[in-house]
């Protein structure tokens, strides 16, 4: 058996990366092998190989498209394939998948990030699935428009290292942070969807309010927004500090910025703010709030699903926007930094980033990697069955029975098993509905 991995590459610093270096090479498992996303063949530590996803161009475009589907058909045995990125994107492949299905046994088991309401694009993936795992129940809820399988629902982890440093000195990061000045964090990527447009808009309605805030932006200035044109245009540059020196290169994922160094930033943070329209986990979320840092998050997506009003800060959505070619609810900004004054002066911040605190330990990566590992083995365990089954194989016809079909298939060593055509696809005890459909194409 073959494990196949297509992700962000475990040696990156992608929120993808995050899943992948936590996840893969801590499963017990023989023949893995990544086709790593963003992976540029440079020395790691890992006992498996890594392969690069895109060469000279996107993971997407179609040499490489063409390369991934060369590597599968050239493996020996059947595979066993784990998918991590939005469905969108992995829709582009699934000519590969189904080309592949043809010619040998593939079980592909997605982690399906759903951070807004899915629509027919995602669901050319989804189609082809046969094991869909979900972060959330938003997006398990999502995820089960599209397919009558049976959609899990693992949660994302929480890397222990992302803790609160004691009496932490920020003033090796933020020297010009005086005394009665507060910092307000922002750690996402500059693109659409994480809306840090409404950020900047909402800092600027909280300087109305109280000017001892400053905002710190840790992602490039120059991605989806162009931040600081944003900010002198608002007359607030002289208030935010930006995190570009971390963001030099144009590599997506390629950033000077360890983790080690990002927890320390976290907890310069008096505040966490996130404006994005929906996450699919909220990954700084959660790691601002391990870090004990008192959360500002747009209520909505996963945020709505992890935390609630005792370890959060919640931003009502009052608005509506139009993104990814839907409506989405949004912020409004003065609301919102009226909200935050309100509930930072007022409000137990130390009970808040307690309780906050307590939710995100509960995501144990110890856990969840079992949880995957018992996917992993059943399925391919599912796989081998079927090999083994399907060796000499006949099939006989039984008249019909009550308005269907029964079949019965029999191999050479005389195992046999009863299907029950159009009435239960899961009637064997033997395989599931995605085996019992490869069982009928063998042998008609």
């Amino acid at each position: 058996m073959n494990y196949v991995f297509l992700g962000d590459s475990p040696t990156l610093e992608t929120g993808f990366a995050r899943v992948t270096k936590n996840i893969i090479p801590n499963l017990n498992l023989p023949n893995k092998h990544v086709w790593g996303i963003g992976y540029r063949g440079l020395p790691h530590n890992y006992d498996f190989d890594i392969y690069s996803a895109n060469i000279n161009s996107s993971w997407q475009d179609q040499q490489n498209k063409d390369r991934f589907e060369e590597f599968l058909l050239a493996l020996d045995g059947p595979i066993t394939l784990w998918c991590i990125h939005d469905a969108f994107r992995l829709a582009k492949f699934k000519n590969v998948f189904y080309k592949v299905k043809e010619q040998k046994h593939l079980k592909i088991i997605a982690y399906i990030p759903v951070d807004s309401y899915l629509d027919e694009e995602d669901s050319e993936f989804i189609e082809v699935v046969d094991v869909p795992v979900a972060y959330t129940e938003f997006g398990a809820e999502n995820i089960r428009k599209f397919t009558d399988k049976e959609v899990k629902v693992i949660p994302h982890g929480n890397d222990p290292d992302f803790t609160k440093i004691d009496n932490f000195d920020r003033s090796n990061y933020f020297p010009n942070l005086h005394q009665g000045l507060k910092l307000m964090g922002v750690v996402n990527s500059n693109s659409e969807r994480k809306n840090l447009f409404r950020s900047i808009q909402i800092f600027r309605e909280l300087l109305t309010i109280d000017n001892s805030w400053r905002l710190y932006l840790h992602c490039s200035p120059d991605g989806f927004f162009n931040l600081k044109k944003i900010a002198q245009e608002m007359g607030i540059q002289e208030f935010i500090i930006y995190g570009d020196p971390f963001f030099k290169s144009d590599i997506i994922g390629d950033t000077s910025c360890s983790k080690q160094e990002l927890v320390k930033i976290y907890n310069c943070f008096d505040l966490f703010l996130s404006t994005s329209y929906g996450e699919g986990w909220g990954l700084t979320a959660t790691e601002a709030a391990s870090c004990g840092v008192p959360l500002a998050l747009h209520k909505s997506t996963a945020h709505q699903e992890i935390f609630d009003n005792d370890s959060c800060i919640f931003l009502p959505s009052r608005n509506l926007a139009y993104y990814d070619h839907k409506l989405v609810c949004d912020l409004d900004p003065a609301e919102s930094a009226r909200l935050i004054n309100i509930e930072f002066k007022n409000r137990d911040l130390n009970l808040q980033t307690k309780k906050a605190k307590e939710v995100v330990d509960s995501f144990n990566w110890n856990e969840i990697n079992q949880d995957w590992e018992n996917i992993l083995l059943q399925e391919a365990r599912s796989n081998s069955n079927f090999l083994d089954f399907v060796e000499g194989i006949t099939k006989e016809t039984a008249t019909e029975n009550q308005g269907h079909i029964e079949i019965k298939y029999t191999n050479s060593s005389g195992d046999s098993v009863l299907f029950k055509k159009g009435i239960d696809r899961n009637s064997s005890q033997l395989f599931d509905k995605n085996v019992m459909e490869q069982l009928e194409k063998s042998v008609n």
